[in-house]
């Protein structure tokens, strides 16, 4: 099998990669979307005063605002072309706007572009390194192409400003389910659980834990 391996064409490997790739695009669909609490409370939520000089500044920054939340709403409905065009419209008149990087970053990722994607979600962190959107969303990239470790890695990051990261935890749990690793398995799953009783449903039918699924701590912990 490696010698054949060996023979196929470096494009169909990475055909073959990306059609993977697809896969865990629904495998993790209840991960992609990491609570944005921190970005929503980023926004501006300056009142208008009245006064006329503020206004137009105020102005513009509802309009990226509402630019952000529009690319935002196409990434979550897997538009990520869209999302992408749209964000960049927010990078362009804001620099600093890291949330607009983060979003950016992860639908690239999705989209099939992780060096671009990472990049994005690089500079986020460059300009808030405790973002936990951004560390998150970093760690998925990692583990939608199977950078196990760093994934991993990634989303011990995010726990640290975030201890309440439901999906950082299912998250690792997934990834130590598809190496069979029991014990770290349900150790993530069961503080999952505990942080959100939702994540035991998921976890019944989530393919990544085939390899453990019949292991009697994980059948005791998923059971109703």
């Amino acid at each position: 099998m490696a010698k054949k391996m060996k023979t196929i064409p470096v494009l169909v490997i990475v055909a073959v990669i990306i059609v993977l790739a697809g896969g865990f695009v629904m495998l993790i669909r209840n991960r992609m979307i990491q609570g944005d609490n921190s970005s929503q409370a980023a926004i501006s939520t300056q009142a208008t005063s009245g006064n006329s000089v503020e206004q137009p500044a105020n102005d513009r920054q509802t309009e990226l605002d509402r630019l952000y939340q529009q690319g935002y709403e196409y990434y979550r409905q897997k538009q990520y072309k869209n999302a992408v065009s749209t964000l960049d419209r927010v990078i362009a008149e804001d620099s600093g706007y890291y949330q607009a990087y983060t979003i950016k970053g992860i639908a690239l990722c999705f989209d099939g572009h992780f060096d671009e994607g990472m990049k994005s979600i690089d500079q986020a962190l460059k300009l808030k390194p405790d973002y936990g959107s951004a560390r998150f969303n970093k760690a998925l990239a990692y583990e939608l192409y199977a950078h196990y470790d760093t994934a991993i890695y990634w989303y011990d990051q995010t726990i640290a400003v975030e201890p309440d990261s439901v999906w950082s935890y299912y998250g690792k749990a997934s990834i130590y389910g598809r190496r069979g690793d029991v014990a770290n398995a349900v150790k993530n799953l069961k503080q999952a659980i505990a942080l959100n009783p939702e994540a035991k449903k998921d976890a019944r039918t989530e393919p990544d834990f085939n390899n453990v699924r019949n292991s009697p701590e994980f059948q005791s912990l998923v059971k109703d």
